[in-house]
């Protein structure tokens, strides 16, 4: 098969004759002999079948053919210097794309606060947002969809996954304002189990928690409702039909009524808040970014939102 491509050297080679016109000159600004640029150019027009410089003693003129080449050559060579920058500026982090997951008390609690300083110092970057359940997460990192994700550090993720913990979430038991919880300063899991529970559904690192503390203790909850989303969960306690087992997190996420929470004793409930990604995965230099970043000033932001750290 006859080969025509070009190597970016070829077009470098062609533009370098036609601006010095001549061979010579070309040469010496090629770092080469004037005898190795034409064989280089020889080549090239035995490879193309077509003749790109008319040339004699005194001078070297571009034919049709070379004058098309010239101007080709140098869109071609523009490009890749464009190309070039533009992969330079990737590897700085200051562009490309980025996908986070999350647990949606993450998505809406920390994330936004988090993404708001991020944007100002990586402004060109496009992020993907993905809130699901821990199981969807994992998916989300494992199939390449998510970059990494903030979520709970539970004995399954971490097999799986590279975590890093950023803060201790506590569980709380929550109700709507005097009632259910009105009586005392704190609660003991007994307690609770004496009072209609409105549950988050099975599937979830908030369930599989509770779930793992009732078992300990050889307690059953009096489970009254199951949601899948925190908003249903806030509007029901709010209604007062039951009170719910959350972590202190997930609070802002029940919604705009007025609720009351109460410490946990006898067994004290947290959660590890953290990021994933895949082990042994080399993070994007967007994703390695947003990684340091988050784990530089998320201990902050949960501060304010008094989760410890």
């Amino acid at each position: 098969m006859k080969r025509n491509s070009m190597s970016i050297e070829d077009y470098q080679a062609v533009i370098a004759i036609a601006e010095e016109n001549g061979f010579r000159p070309a040469a010496e600004r090629l770092g080469m002999s004037a005898s190795q640029l034409s064989r280089q150019i020889n080549k090239i027009e035995v490879r193309l079948g077509v003749r790109l410089f008319d040339r004699d003693t005194r001078s070297v003129r571009p034919t049709h053919q070379g004058k098309v080449l010239i101007e080709l050559a140098h869109r071609f060579l523009q490009s890749v210097e464009k190309a070039e920058r533009d992969f330079q500026t990737y590897l700085q982090k200051g562009r490309g794309q980025l996908a986070i997951a999350g647990l949606p008390s993450i998505t809406s609690g920390l994330l936004p606060k988090l993404l708001e300083a991020f944007a100002i110092k990586y402004s060109n970057l496009d992020i993907t947002i993905h809130d699901g359940l821990n199981h969807q997460i994992i998916s989300l990192l494992e199939s390449g969809e998510a970059d990494l994700a903030f979520t709970a550090g539970t004995d399954t993720t971490r097999k799986q996954l590279s975590f890093r913990k950023l803060a201790n979430d506590p569980f709380v038991a929550v109700s709507s304002p005097h009632l259910f919880l009105a009586d005392k300063e704190a609660y003991n899991w007994e307690e609770i189990s004496r009072l209609p529970i409105i549950a988050i559904s099975k599937g979830s690192t908030v369930r599989e928690i509770v779930d793992s503390v009732c078992t300990l203790r050889n307690t059953r909850l009096a489970i009254r409702y199951e949601v899948s989303h925190l908003a249903t969960a806030g509007a029901l306690i709010a209604q007062g039909l039951g009170i719910s087992i959350l972590p202190k997190l997930t609070i802002p996420s029940l919604g705009t009524s007025p609720l009351q929470t109460k410490p946990l004793t006898d067994v004290v409930v947290t959660r590890d808040i953290g990021i994933v990604w895949p082990s042994g995965v080399t993070l994007s230099p967007a994703a390695q970014a947003f990684l340091e970043f988050a784990s530089e000033h998320a201990p902050s932001i949960f501060k304010k939102m008094g989760i410890e750290t």
